[in-house]
């Protein structure tokens, strides 16, 4: 299973350098989980890239979520992303995926954010490098 951070899903809607990569990704390996904050920072990043909620990329974006396994931001959740954010120095939004891929068993996290993949690698988690 792969666990998508937002910057990993972005990748799949947008082009831009490592899109073909998740995409290949995500074809190879049909099962996918993403925290619920992912959605959400999703949305918000189409809406400003590609415009109204209406665009085809929204819609498969709103397609491909029900294939996710998604993880609730619930309070144990928040509470393990603050000790992730604080011992390991990255920002609220990345710990709180962190947190999230921890709760998925076998799940192989998958980001393009530098930081965010150096404290994935120290909490245990598997790193699809990028």
């Amino acid at each position: 299973m792969i666990f998508l951070d937002t910057s990993a899903l972005a990748k799949r809607y947008m082009e831009e350098p490592g899109s073909d990569t998740v995409r290949d990704l995500m074809a190879g390996d049909g099962s996918w989980s993403a925290s619920m904050l992912a959605r959400a920072e999703m949305s918000i990043v189409l809406c400003r890239a590609v415009g109204h909620a209406t665009s085809a990329v929204y819609r498969r974006l709103l397609d491909d979520w029900d294939r996710f396994t998604v993880v609730p931001m619930d309070a144990q959740c928040l509470a393990d992303a603050v000790s992730i954010g604080c011992e390991h120095r990255v920002r609220t939004s990345d710990a709180i995926h962190l947190a999230a891929a921890l709760r998925v068993p076998a799940a192989t996290f998958l980001s393009f954010d530098a930081r965010q993949i150096v404290a994935a690698r120290a909490i245990g988690l598997e790193v699809i490098p990028t």
